[in-house]
């Protein structure tokens, strides 16, 4: 599709599984380690389950927005997925979750679209780029998300 990008990066931890799910489910410490963000919480009880709707306040005077996620899929410690709309774009973002000895290995795969037609053709023209911005969110997330998953761990 027209505009379409895929982004895909793998990141280690020493957090096991359980720990980086319990890390994604809870929204309420994400603050802590996204530091642009004044709250994050998982309707309706807290739990990621397909139908799940993941909200987050963005802290002013960041470049962060006010967010809305769905859940359309969710299979504790092993996989989650998550779609999204902000401004021109939608995206759907996947986290595979895989244990090894000294703890997890998360892949996170973003296939951002564009939602205009005219937003299309200036994505695909500009595609490293937008690609590169991508993979730098990515990084900006989970990075942090699994030092939350280690912290919780150490408990």
């Amino acid at each position: 599709m027209l505009g379409l990008i895929t982004v895909s990066r793998t990141f280690s931890t020493s957090a096991t599984p359980t720990a980086v799910w319990a890390a994604l489910e809870a929204a309420p410490r994400w603050p802590e380690v996204l530091t642009d963000l004044v709250s994050a919480r998982i309707e309706p009880d807290g739990v990621l389950a397909a139908g799940a709707v993941i909200r987050t306040v963005a802290k002013p005077g960041t470049q962060a927005v006010d967010m809305t996620y769905r859940v359309v899929a969710a299979d504790p410690r092993l996989h989650l997925a998550i779609e999204s709309g902000a401004g021109d774009f939608r995206a759907r973002t996947e986290y595979a979750i895989d244990g090894f000895v000294t703890g997890a290995r998360v892949t996170v795969t973003s296939q951002v679209e564009p939602v205009r037609w005219l937003h299309r053709i200036t994505t695909e023209l500009a595609r490293r780029s937008y690609a590169r911005q991508f993979e730098a969110m990515i990084e900006a997330r989970t990075r942090p998300m699994l030092a939350l998953a280690e912290r919780i761990q150490q408990r």
